[in-house]
């Protein structure tokens, strides 16, 4: 972030969302949903069939790690979002000799609960995420780590983007992202959907995703 806001110019205010106004951190997801409108008679019934899908889904624990930067507009205001675009690196029964699904996509685990999440969420007459007439733009999962609404020159936009291929943040290229479930927040309330696990189980402590 530092580095991004030096390369912006302090006449581009970058507002980070890796932590609050009073320097607490703030937890970082993937969205695998868009915001949905849910009446109140219909939560329980959404958290139940969202449930059941995350559990039959077939996708096992895996880890993803960071793929490149991105500038995104948002195309219902000014606000231009910083984000880090993600590479699902593998499922975890896969190397342990484990079925992978099948599929050789490269973020296959993620196309598959987006899918999952999709259906439901357009069951319940709400609008589906990241749906293509050609599939699922796989390049679509990213966390976001900033926005502004200030205007950036293509210069700064670029050097921007390359930061990641720098050698001082060489180490984030390396990182992998255990990912274990994803969580639903409806309302304040938040549960956690565990995937389904084959084999010894999973290690340590987890990162998640939010649908």
């Amino acid at each position: 972030m530092k580095a991004a806001q030096n390369e912006v110019g302090t006449q581009v205010k970058l507002i980070s969302f890796l932590t609050s106004d009073l320097g607490a951190p703030l937890p970082l997801h993937i969205s695998l949903s868009r915001p949905v409108v849910l009446e109140t008679a219909t939560k329980d019934d959404f958290l139940e069939n969202l449930t059941g899908a995350v559990q039959h889904s077939k996708v096992h624990p895996f880890t993803f790690s960071a793929r490149s930067l991105f500038w995104y507009a948002s195309p219902d205001s000014n606000r231009k979002f910083l984000v880090l675009r993600v590479s699902a690196t593998g499922n975890r029964t896969q190397k342990q000799g484990g079925d992978a699904g099948g599929s050789k996509n490269q973020n296959a685990p993620l196309v598959k609960l987006l899918k999952r999440c999709n259906t439901i969420v357009e069951f319940f007459g709400q609008p589906t995420l990241y749906a293509f007439h050609d599939g699922v733009n796989e390049g679509a999962f990213h966390v976001s780590i900033a926005w502004t609404f200030d205007e950036l020159d293509e210069a700064k936009r670029m050097r921007t983007l390359g930061l990641l291929q720098t050698d001082d943040h060489a180490a984030i290229r390396s990182w992998e992202v255990d990912v274990a479930g994803i969580k639903a927040k409806i309302g304040n309330q938040v549960t956690h959907l565990a995937l389904p696990t084959t084999g010894s189980g999973t290690k340590g402590p987890v990162k998640n995703l939010f649908c």
